[in-house]
């Protein structure tokens, strides 16, 4: 029986290493991403369930989550939390929960990935679902093929029951949100790859619409980047 390949396990594998170092503040932002993933499992929870937390319990939860992890919070990051809180309040005013922060497993045929997804549904817009990926802080750059948010995405179109989903990516201290879509013959191929090159522990480039006009390009890049 084939291992289950954890998706940020898979997210790490698929890193380009070229692009790491510019956006090594939004890669690693210590604990506060954490605390955001922890804090969105418990809000939709149970906004699912017909009531959202108020701004004051989410700050109560939040602090609870970053004191059992690290301690008490310094002023910066006490502020941090508040916006935090506010972000993830805003996010579930104006969005139904369809499918609250919980595990999913994607079949692939050769290999699984497994995580957690929480997919929402704007509610002026029913037809389309949007599946939550929580960037940390930094400004929105050039987004490449995620190993997350593909694997989260291909989930949702095939369980959803929905014509339409794209990725939702939501800043938690920045006032930003951007739309992802993929097709679903590209999320397959790239997946396939890249669970194929973590199974067999080999080398994997990472590639996709950020690799044009690199001038160290990964072998065989070509033949994945996107248009």
């Amino acid at each position: 029986m084939i291992k289950p390949i954890d998706e940020r396990s898979l997210l790490e594998f698929t890193r380009c290493p070229l692009r790491e170092a510019a956006a090594e503040e939004c890669c690693h932002p210590g604990r506060l991403d954490q605390v955001a993933e922890d804090l969105v499992q418990y809000a939709t929870a149970r906004a699912y369930d017909g009531a959202v937390p108020s701004l004051p319990a989410m700050r109560e939860h939040a602090e609870g989550l970053y004191k059992a992890l690290v301690g008490s919070p310094d002023l910066a990051y006490s502020r941090n939390l508040v916006r935090l809180c506010r972000r993830v309040h805003d996010l579930l005013v104006i969005h139904d929960v369809l499918h609250p922060q919980a595990p999913y497993r994607l079949d692939l045929g050769h290999a699984t990935i497994e995580g957690t997804v929480a997919i929402l549904r704007e509610r002026h817009r029913a037809s389309t679902a949007k599946v939550l990926r929580l960037r940390p802080r930094g400004s929105p750059a050039v987004f490449a093929p995620d190993a997350l948010s593909l694997s989260r995405w291909l989930y949702t179109l095939r369980e959803s029951g929905y014509d339409s989903c794209v990725v939702y990516n939501y800043w938690i201290l920045n006032d930003v949100a951007v739309r992802e879509n993929f097709s679903d013959s590209l999320a397959q191929h790239w997946l396939l790859a890249a669970t194929a090159g973590y199974t067999q522990h080999r080398m994997f480039p990472s590639p996709g619409a950020h690799c044009k006009g690199c001038s160290r390009p990964c072998e065989d890049s070509k033949r994945w980047t996107t248009t």
